[in-house]
């Protein structure tokens, strides 16, 4: 699976969270590592296999307990209407113990979803040729539903319909949508000379040095916080002035 290139100039500018999927390539720059979200997207779901497993084997065991219980309440109460047992130490610690694998097997049922999303959107970008920087601009139109299907939402939550077929937008036509309006966020797209824009012109740079460095600040910070807005008005304010952000 190919490497994605990031915005990062170092891997340390990153969120925690995404740091352990960053290396610093050959030529100096950080790429997203696609098998190591890979791998640890596999291990998620071990994790969550095993923890289902854990959980069915503590219920049967309760369940075990509580019919020994019953069997002996049955036998002292004899013809007495039944009542509930009492609760044991042991079942109470197996209670206790099936809530936290239970609430531990929801975690990672959280953390799998996320990490599923994360590489489905990653994919996407890349095959639609999105900066990998501008994904997460739209983490928002991206949500799962009951069935763990990817899908983008509409405007009121539901999954996005593509007009033409009929049937779910996939991640991938929706970022081909998206880079056809926004060429800035499309890798192919450049700014300034050598830029040609929607009206079809190139322009000469007109910026100092100084004017050119800031802007250059001002783009890369814009494509790590996701401000889609402020990304359309640099990228503008640089065709202007004949400036290449790449």
């Amino acid at each position: 699976m190919s490497e994605i290139l990031t915005g990062y100039a170092a891997i340390e500018d990153a969120p925690e969270t995404e740091q352990k999927f960053l290396k610093q390539g050959e030529d100096g720059k950080i790429y997203y590592q696609n098998d190591g979200l890979l791998t640890t997207l596999e291990a998620q779901r071990k994790a969550e296999r095993e923890a289902k497993t854990e959980a069915e084997r503590l219920k049967a065991q309760l369940e075990a307990l509580k019919t020994e219980a019953q069997k002996a309440a049955d036998q002292k109460q004899n013809e007495k209407p039944k009542e509930e047992p009492k609760e044991t130490a042991e079942m109470l610690e197996l209670k206790k113990r099936l809530e936290t694998i239970e609430a531990e097997r929801q975690r990672e049922q959280l953390e799998n979803k996320r990490l599923k999303l994360d590489q489905i959107k990653q994919q996407a970008a890349e095959r639609a040729g999105i900066r990998p920087e501008a994904v997460k601009m739209y983490n928002d139109d991206f949500a799962i539903d009951e069935k763990g299907q990817v899908f983008i939402k509409d405007m009121d939550g539901t999954p996005k319909i593509n007009p033409v077929s009929g049937q779910r937008m996939t991640p991938e036509e929706f970022f081909t949508s998206e880079a056809k309006s926004k060429r800035w966020i499309a890798k192919d797209a450049g700014a300034g000379a050598g830029f040609t824009g929607s009206a079809g012109y190139q322009q000469q740079a007109t910026a100092t040095a100084t004017e050119i460095r800031d802007l250059k600040a001002q783009y890369k910070e814009a494509l790590r916080s996701g401000d889609g807005k402020r990304l359309h008005n640099i990228t503008e304010s640089a065709r202007q002035k004949g400036i290449n952000l790449n």
